[in-house]
């Protein structure tokens, strides 16, 4: 004989006729759900508590998408506001002009609950009252033997009409058709399956469960309450006063202050904070309490990934819908209640808007090169290392930042003048360019006039032809001509030259040394493999060398300082990204990890995805007292770390480790040799970006 298609889910008793009558669903289709409520009332009186307790439970945590009609068919009661108990209760029904059962027999349990001013408390009463209501009303007036049997035969076949009974069904008849074919252990759906040799019914199980989707199971949506339902139902659990003190403080865009919502409220700013502290309290406990809301949360921050604009967004179910009245959106709320990402109205970030920038400003400054340049190409390429952004919202968000666009180059914000701009550009570019091609890498957001003469007037530039500019320090006519030869005898030998030929020819030719045509010959817009030069490609992206990173200092040669700035980010725990010269300059390569012991603490850097990342530093800043803004020197040697406190900053020993009257260590300290001049120490800082240490230096 076939087994039951529902044996695992089998009712162990019968259910008194008492409860049946009262709630004759309760006859449906065998589920675990409603075998665990079956054997809760089994052997209970009608008028034990926890018995209708557990009704309640059952339905608020199972049957959310049912009608009160549904869940209690015998109730018909008049003036339900007069019966029941809580005053607010009462009001919320008032207001809605529900008088009558009949009022409030279509809506769904989700529905109530979503209710203005319903909160969690009250809506768990009116299903109690209604669950009473039911019971009364079936003692008084118990449904006809046949009538009843109809009933229940109706609710059981509407319960197996139901995609998530059909899935039960076909999950039975495909475990028996493994069970038959001795394959109890097969993975129930990933096993292979022969169509020829399965019966139809078993085909058709497959079939079913390889096509169900989660609309289907759930009922196209009917089954989870949108997002803004979700939230209604926590926000109608804070009383006026608590609401507007909770989306007033914390709804990004308002951020109003204790004063002004204790004028409105017309209460103290002290009796606004202390009310603030509570509400905070609750609304932290959000998603801990709400296993529904903290999935929506993890898919809002799975959406964000680490970088995203409001625009992406969209596409989350609810998301931008309306929560009030007042057009607060689910996604503010939920920014509001969830650590886990953070926003200002057009763009969010995980797991902070701080974090993105800091990491964006690491990534630009690993790309930039000495004049402050980075290629429009490098940063999309580096921006798609750990965003989703489109080109456009790239551009939008390096604008946001500061940072100045001209042509296909990004230069830094501080570069904005028309000569800082050009230099950085044509770095980038590496080769001359015409002043009709400069002009329009601006875009007429400067005058042709006004270029010409800032070109004109940089000591940085120079003409190098009738109407080309370059850089001082390509050496004018000598280093374009190297450039031009090299190219030259790349096309000439068809797109490939041996660097020897390069190497006898051009230095003798040309009067330059061999080392920079070796130079060049291993630069953009050339590739040297294998002793062999050809057009490279694309430009590479060359990570920062650290004797070029700012903030870095070479103490010795075991010993290395970096200073940085301690931000929010620091104090919280969060890790810092690194620029890839100061990974190298710890002895990390790709790939590896190292950590240092302090006193009492410990530092990690790891170098495992496209950028370095130090771990927390917050026990070290919490030996030395540092709050935010404060600058601190991280000094390493071999497996040793210990923080100290830059309190001048016009000391460059504090800033930097190395004494301001030894030269030697000085040049040391920034890459160079010890021989390196002073004013060779002064001209290395500049171009780190460290103009004002050199300042200090200088004085």
């Amino acid at each position: 004989m076939a087994a039951s298609a529902h044996e695992d889910f089998a009712f162990e008793s019968d259910l008194p006729s008492t409860w049946s009558g009262a709630f004759p669903w309760l006859e449906g289709h065998a589920t675990a759900d409603r075998a665990e409520l079956r054997a809760a009332l089994t052997g209970r009186d009608l008028d034990d508590p926890s018995a209708r307790a557990a009704i309640v439970e059952h339905i608020l945590e199972y049957r959310t998408s049912s009608t009160l009609r549904e869940l209690f068919p015998a109730v018909s009661t008049r003036d339900v506001p007069g019966r029941v108990e809580s005053v607010r209760l009462r009001n919320v029904l008032i207001r809605e002009d529900i008088a009558d059962f009949e009022a409030l027999a279509p809506m769904r349990v989700r529905g109530v609950m979503v209710l203005r001013g319903m909160g969690a408390r009250s809506a768990t009463e009116l299903l109690g009252w209604a669950v009473d209501e039911a019971i009364r009303s079936n003692s008084t007036s118990p449904t006809p033997p046949a009538v009843s049997a109809a009933l229940t035969r109706r609710l059981r076949q509407a319960a197996e009409a139901t995609p998530r009974t059909k899935l039960l069904d076909a999950v039975q008849v495909a475990a028996s058709w493994r069970q038959a074919l001795g394959q109890g252990e097969a993975p129930l759906l990933s096993a292979s399956r022969d169509l020829g040799a399965a019966p139809s019914a078993v085909v058709e199980a497959w079939a079913l469960l390889d096509a169900l989707t989660s609309d289907e199971w759930v009922g196209a949506g009917s089954g989870f309450a949108s997002l803004p339902e979700q939230l209604g139902v926590h926000l109608a659990d804070l009383d006026d006063r608590q609401r507007m003190i909770f989306l007033g403080r914390h709804v990004d865009g308002r951020r109003a202050t204790l004063d002004q919502l204790g004028e409105r409220l017309g209460v103290t700013r002290e009796r606004v904070r202390q009310i603030e502290v509570r509400v905070r309290k609750a609304t932290s406990s959000w998603l801990e309490r709400d296993e529904g809301l903290a999935f929506r949360a993890a898919a809002v921050r799975s959406r964000i990934g680490v970088l995203s604009h409001v625009e992406l967004l969209a596409s989350v179910p609810g998301l931008l819908d309306p929560v009030d009245d007042e057009g607060t959106t689910a996604l503010a709320v939920l920014d509001a209640v969830d650590d886990g990402f953070e926003g200002d109205g057009d763009w969010f970030a995980v797991p902070s808007l701080g974090g993105a920038r800091s990491e964006t400003e690491v990534r630009f400054a690993d790309l930039a090169d000495q004049h402050g340049g980075a290629s429009h190409s490098d940063v999309l390429a580096s921006f798609a290392e750990w965003t989703a952004l489109s080109e456009k919202r790239v551009v939008e968000w390096m604008t946001a930042l500061g940072h100045v666009r001209i042509g296909d180059v990004w230069a830094r914000t501080r570069r904005a003048s028309i000569g800082d701009l050009t230099v950085a550009l044509l770095s980038v570019e590496g080769a001359p360019r015409s002043i009709e091609w400069i002009e329009a890498a601006f875009e007429g957001e400067r005058e042709p006039r006004s270029i010409r003469n800032a070109l004109a007037n940089d000591d940085r530039l120079i003409r190098v032809g009738r109407g080309d500019w370059g850089l001082v320090e390509w050496g004018g006519e000598v280093y374009t001509s190297i450039k031009d030869a090299i190219a030259a005898e790349v096309e000439r030998s068809d797109g490939a030259v041996a660097l020897d030929a390069l190497l006898e020819d051009l230095p003798e030719r040309l009067s330059v040394a061999a080392s920079s045509v070796r130079g060049y010959a291993a630069g953009w817009p050339f590739v040297t493999r294998a002793g062999v030069v050809r057009f490279a490609e694309r430009r590479a992206a060359v990570r920062k060398r650290p004797g070029l990173t700012k903030n870095l200092y070479f103490l010795d040669d075991s010993r290395v300082a970096f200073r940085l700035e301690v931000t929010a980010e620091h104090l919280r725990g969060s890790g810092t990204v690194l620029s890839s010269g100061v990974a190298l300059a710890l002895g990390l390569a790709p790939g590896e990890r190292k950590r240092w012991h302090g006193d009492d603490w410990g530092l990690t850097v790891t170098w495992e995805g496209t950028q370095p990342q130090m771990g927390t530093i917050r026990a070290a800043l919490a030996t030395i007292d540092s709050a935010g803004g404060d600058v601190v020197r991280l000094d390493f040697a071999e497996d040793r770390v210990t923080a100290t406190a830059v309190e001048d900053s016009g000391d460059v020993t504090a800033l930097t480790g190395v004494s301001a009257e030894d030269d030697r260590a000085l040049a040391i300290a920034v890459g160079l040799d010890r021989s390196a001049s002073a004013s060779d120490v002064l001209f290395r800082l500049e171009e780190r970006g460290e103009a004002d240490l050199a300042a200090l230096l200088r004085d």
